[in-house]
């Protein structure tokens, strides 16, 4: 991403907004909508947008309640542009009710039976543990598996609701079978994720957890693009927080972590033993992102510390 604003709204107590809506203008051609995520930050590539290599400046707008502020923005594109821009929303106060939405999408072939197997195992202790984090949040959970074509089925998906026990058996109506060609129809996965669910509309924390191994079919007509879903999920305030499991290829890292740099989420991975392709949690990894420290963490835990952060950016706490 050699181009890319890092916007960031706050009321004039210099506190972060969430859910403020940011629009992108080139004269009159609007050129990029989102909203703000926790941390009140949203993220602009302007080469991921229509915006052509010609424009010269930007025109950000900032809409939060029924005020706005605005600014003007000179374009650099004859070296790595990285710039961070803020916007004071004056009179702003943001409601004391913090909701949070998380959606599990799944990819349930055969090869994800231990991932599916943890967060079924684990999933009344992550709504519990979170029900107990400061700020309390009005909690709600979504599901979406894929598998691929010719499978059982490609997508099922089951809208958000803040009944864990209801939640809970629903996830534990599915298993891991079908796939095994490696990429699978992470396309349509991502596409009922971000559209095909009834997201909460305001001041809301909106959470994508992707527990997979495969990337997207791009060899598929009639498909969905990751790339469009990615600048819906920004439009909608979406965060994806991609999980890569075991046997994890070049290509669907690469994909992974698109998903999460453009939507300021954050690449995780799951670590087993040496030698291992599934199964047994450890501390080795065959991705490329082992040659960097890492630390271990299991996927429960895992989940509950992003959910935390999350938090604790909505409330100005970070």
């Amino acid at each position: 991403m050699s181009e890319r604003y890092l916007i960031t709204v706050l009321n004039d107590r210099q506190h972060p907004l969430l859910d403020a809506r940011v629009r992108i203008y080139d004269g009159q051609q609007q050129l990029f909508e989102g909203r703000t995520y926790a941390g009140g930050q949203t993220i602009f590539l302007p080469r991921a947008s229509s915006a052509s290599g010609n424009t010269a400046q930007f025109r950000i707008v900032a809409e939060y309640g029924n005020q706005q502020a605005e600014t003007t923005v000179s374009r650099r594109t004859q070296a790595p542009t990285q710039e961070s821009i803020e916007l004071v929303v004056a009179g702003s106060r943001p409601p004391e009710d913090l909701h949070l939405d998380i959606l599990f999408l799944l990819d349930t072939t055969g090869s994800m039976g231990d991932e599916l197997g943890r967060i079924q195992e684990t999933i009344d202790s992550i709504a519990q543990r979170i029900d107990a984090l400061t700020p309390r949040p009005i909690l709600r959970f979504g599901l979406v598996a894929y598998r691929d074509r010719e499978d059982a089925y490609v997508t099922r998906s089951y809208d958000f609701t803040p009944d864990v026990s209801s939640f809970r058996q629903q996830l534990n109506s599915f298993s891991a079978d079908g796939g095994g060609d490696t990429p699978e129809s992470l396309n349509e996965g991502l596409h009922e994720a971000v559209q095909g669910v009834r997201w909460d509309s305001e001041n809301a924390v909106r959470l994508i957890f992707l527990v997979a191994d495969a990337g997207p079919h791009l060899d598929y007509e009639q498909d969905y693009d990751y790339a469009n879903e990615i600048q819906q999920a920004v439009a909608g305030g979406i965060k994806i927080y991609p999980i890569a499991a075991s046997n994890t290829d070049d290509f669907a890292e690469y994909v992974f972590r698109q998903l999460a740099q453009q939507t300021l989420g954050r690449f995780i991975f799951l670590t087993y033993q040496p030698g291992e392709s599934s199964g047994t949690p450890g501390e080795s990894t065959t991705l490329q992102s082992g040659d960097q420290p890492y630390t271990v963490e299991q996927l429960d835990d895992l989940i509950v510390q992003v959910v935390q952060r999350e938090l604790a950016m909505a409330s100005g706490q970070e």
